[in-house]
């Protein structure tokens, strides 16, 4: 009898209601099967995050997309009305000007707006008659600056009234953007379409900064404002301008519809490119999009970058944690089962 039972377990066949080989192989390989199931689950689990990051990140672009044409629709909507006043007009005072643009409230809508001016155009040939009325206008000597240069064309455009108008900004009366070639390109591309032309990125003072910021102007055609320029169609390149504090502009865009991301503009439309606006997270970041925009003539090359996720979240890995012992658990079940029975002495002895 005995002789049987040593043969049965010398053959290498298990105990009735026991599994074919040692418990460790079997918890080797539940533990590898574990393993293997884990990281697949992990696999899919993190392709998943890295889409839903990216429609994030595509919606929060998005978002930037459209509140900027909305804010650009704004200025549009400012040159529009100022270039219907002069039109219904013939003869628009300073006085005038400034009481329709404090009405329009546009620091209240559009608080990057700097400032709202009329840069009327000017025959070289009749620079002191309008140098005379730009005093008259504004009780003071007005020179136009820099001095015009013929080579550039018979026209000066100067600017005649300015809102707000304070002691920082009246220094710009009678200044001529067209002497600067970033503004008169910008000035010629408005005369010549008719429509809204924005400029490259240019330097701006603005009420509440010391120094220079950057930005951009915006133009659109209207009428001459007075007898003196009431030739026939020697008024209407006049032009409205409107600046623009980018900074401020794309901090608010940026708290509002990008909270917590990187930002940065760069205007593409010509080489070299020109950085119009930078705010880079302390960390680096993660991910990035980017995306080009068309206003007009400009293209502006927008990036965004998400905040840096770091590690998988903790919650994530202690629910795999859990998912991973839960699956092992009716595996290693019978296995320590088994030892347990082996290990237990027989009630028979």
């Amino acid at each position: 009898m005995s002789a049987s039972i040593f043969r049965f377990r010398g053959s290498g066949l298990s105990r009735p209601g026991s599994l074919p080989g040692g418990r460790w192989q079997w918890f080797a390989a539940v533990l590898l099967a574990g393993t293997v199931i884990t990281a697949m689950g992990w696999h899919r689990l993190h392709a998943h995050e890295d889409e839903l990051e990216r429609a994030v990140q595509r919606a929060a672009a998005d978002r930037l997309e459209q509140q900027l044409t909305d804010r650009l629709g704004k200025l549009d909507l400012i040159l529009r009305g100022l270039a219907g006043l002069f039109d219904a007009q013939h003869m628009v005072e300073r006085g005038e000007f400034e009481t329709y643009v404090s009405g329009l409230r546009p620091a209240e809508a559009l608080p990057e707006v700097a400032g709202i001016a009329l840069a009327r155009r000017v025959e070289l040939e009749r620079l002191a008659p309008i140098e005379a009325l730009l005093s008259a206008s504004h009780g003071r000597d007005i020179r136009i600056y820099p001095v015009p240069d013929r080579t550039r064309g018979p026209y000066a455009y100067p600017i005649s009234y300015f809102w707000p108008l304070n002691s920082l900004t009246a220094g710009g009366i009678g200044y001529d953007g067209y002497s600067e070639p970033l503004r008169r390109q910008t000035m010629d591309a408005a005369i010549r379409t008719g429509r809204m032309a924005m400029s490259p990125p240019v330097s701006l003072m603005v009420n509440d900064r010391d120094k220079p910021v950057t930005g951009v102007l915006v133009y659109r055609i209207a009428r001459a404002t007075d007898d003196l320029m009431a030739g026939a169609g020697q008024g209407r390149d006049s032009l409205i301008v409107i600046g623009v504090n980018v900074v401020r502009m794309f901090d608010a865009l940026r708290q509002a519809a990008l909270p917590g991301y990187g930002l940065r503009v760069v205007d593409v439309s010509r080489d070299p490119a020109l950085d119009v606006y930078a705010f880079e997270l302390a960390d680096g970041g993660g991910a990035s999009q980017t995306r080009r925009l068309h206003f007009g003539d400009r293209v502006w090359e927008v990036s965004l970058t998400a905040p840096n996720a770091g590690a998988v979240v903790p919650s994530t890995l202690a629910a795999l944690g859990a998912g991973r012992s839960a699956s092992f658990s009716p595996f290693l079940w019978p296995t320590w089962q088994t030892s347990r029975n082996v290990r237990s002495p027989s009630p028979n002895g």
